[in-house]
């Protein structure tokens, strides 16, 4: 029998509806007409975590010009140090009935022209190239909360307005709490023998020579697998780290490269968002909440009225299949993390350590961070986010770089070096077009449901009390890779992932 493996926070959506002919530190831690255009107003939405919130959402029409949108975003327990920072990713989307059927489409955002308005810390606008989304950074050497107005403009003036289909129509306002891994050379592996024995990567020493972890580089160099000197594994009978093989090529995205990762793992909230925006007949492909004991083991996500609402938006989000994973992924302007960008947003440029977490220590009795059976994030003590400091991340359970539950919880599916699919993912970012029943168009990302080859676990997950505690249950030692080469694609209540960006 098989091991089970391996077996919102931070998200607000928004949505505003026109109607009718058209006119869009040190520490780590809206149809009101006017004569030129028109304005749509929407009250206000709330998810937990970091307490992230979007209000006072405006959508300007302007004929002749650049549509407006206009948000109001805060979140607290933001930080910007010498180390890196954390930014709330925001995508808008277009969705609605038109005459021919349902869609849903990404609203671009204008390269410029933006403005943030702040009654005292500013953070900054950064928009990615492919005009996907945008990033709100707080400003270099703020700690604490963030609150402020954003005036987007966006890049859909006659593309977007003379599309029948498209007359009427909602703009949908997203966040997500991402955190910013910065570019440097690091290391894979751990160089305990039980780790070895596990999986984790090594150096291929000459003959009799010592295990040591593998650096890392070089972003766009091929890592060579196998020889002397090159990076190397154990394999196993079943496969389930890898063939061992290689090697890794150029494009595949390693983590010397700076990138943002989502700071929490896939929360419900976040996933209803997703539902509640995508064509009615794909929700039968994309639901999760329909099997036994779905609720027993932390699922919340309900229909009401046709609409998908999560009792529980901070809870992570398990029965998801890969393919759901990656429509999410696709439909966000994110990507997969491949499982040397996990190494690297657990351990920083830290030489790695014997059996070592996530928060970089071998022990877990400082832990703070109280493993929940329903999936919730929670503290002991009195501990809250906004205590965590680089000194206590034993306690939190932060990364090096202050991403939570790396470890624990759920497990993170990966994009793995461990088959030729997986070597052969080149990247590529979700732009925010989904094909049918919601599915992700990326050509280099694995696809399945059942059993596929391109990705594996990392970081191990909380089954209960009711199955025997080992290094993959609650927790996983960063370089285990117990499973990082077993592609088991279908739901299941400790399986899920987050997403990534490369900063461009």
């Amino acid at each position: 029998m098989i091991a089970k493996p391996p077996h919102r926070r931070g998200c607000v959506s928004l949505l505003v509806t026109l109607k009718g002919p058209t006119v869009p530190g040190t520490d780590i831690f809206t149809r009101m007409r006017t004569l030129h255009g028109c304005v749509l107003f929407l009250s206000a939405a709330h998810v937990l975590a970091s307490d992230l919130r979007i209000d006072s959402v405006q959508w300007t029409r302007r004929a002749g010009a650049p549509d407006l949108a206009h948000l109001h975003i805060s979140w607290n327990n933001a930080w910007h140090n010498d180390r890196n920072h954390d930014a709330v990713w925001i995508h808008l989307r277009y969705t609605g009935n038109g005459e021919m059927r349902p869609f849903s489409l990404p609203a671009l955002i204008a390269d410029d022209g933006h403005r943030v308005r702040a009654a005292g810390i500013a953070p900054s606008i950064m928009v990615e190239r492919d005009q996907v989304g945008a990033w709100i950074i707080p400003p270099k050497g703020h700690r604490g909360s963030i609150s402020c107005s954003v005036d987007l403009l966006l890049e859909d003036e006659g593309k977007y307005d003379q599309v029948p289909d498209m007359d009427q129509r909602r703009l949908t306002a997203h966040g997500i709490e991402m955190v910013m891994i910065p570019s440097g050379a690091f290391h894979v592996g751990d160089p305990d023998p039980r780790a070895i024995a596990n999986g984790a990567f090594f150096t291929a020493p000459e003959a009799g020579g010592i295990e040591l972890p593998f650096l890392i580089r070089e972003e766009k160099r091929p890592i060579p697998v196998g020889g002397a000197a090159d990076l190397a594994y154990t394999i196993d009978e079943h496969g389930y780290r890898g063939d061992g093989a290689g090697p890794i090529p150029a494009e595949f995205p390693k983590g010397v490269a700076a990138f943002h990762i989502m700071k929490y793992e896939l929360r419900q909230g976040q996933y209803a968002d997703f539902l509640n925006d995508i064509p009615q007949d794909a929700t039968f492909i994309r639901g999760n909440m329909a099997g036994r004991e779905y609720q027993l083991h932390g699922g919340s996500i309900v229909c009401e009225n046709d609409v998908y609402r999560a009792l529980h938006p901070d809870r992570a989000c398990a029965f998801v299949t890969w393919d759901d994973l990656c429509a999410f992924a696709d439909w966000a302007g994110l990507r997969p993390m491949t499982e040397l960008e996990f190494e690297k947003a657990c351990r920083g440029p830290l030489d790695p350590q014997p059996m070592e977490y996530p928060w970089n220590t071998s022990s877990r009795d400082n832990l703070k961070r109280q493993l929940d059976p329903l999936r919730a994030l929670t503290f002991s003590d009195g501990f809250t986010e906004a205590h965590m400091t680089d000194a206590n991340r034993d306690e939190s359970g932060a990364s090096y770089y202050g991403v939570l539950d790396l470890a624990g919880n759920v497990w993170e599916r990966c994009i793995t070096v461990g088959d030729s699919v997986g070597r052969a993912f080149t990247g590529s970012h979700g732009d925010g077009n989904l094909g049918a029943q919601a599915s992700a168009t990326n050509a280099d990302w694995p696809k399945g449901t059942t059993e596929v080859l391109g990705f594996g676990y990392r970081g191990g997950a909380y089954y209960g009390t009711d199955e025997p505690h080992g290094n993959t249950n609650p927790y996983s030692p960063i370089g285990y890779r117990t499973f990082a080469g077993w592609g088991g694609a279908h739901r299941y209540k400790t399986y899920s992932a987050r997403f990534v960006r490369t900063m461009q």
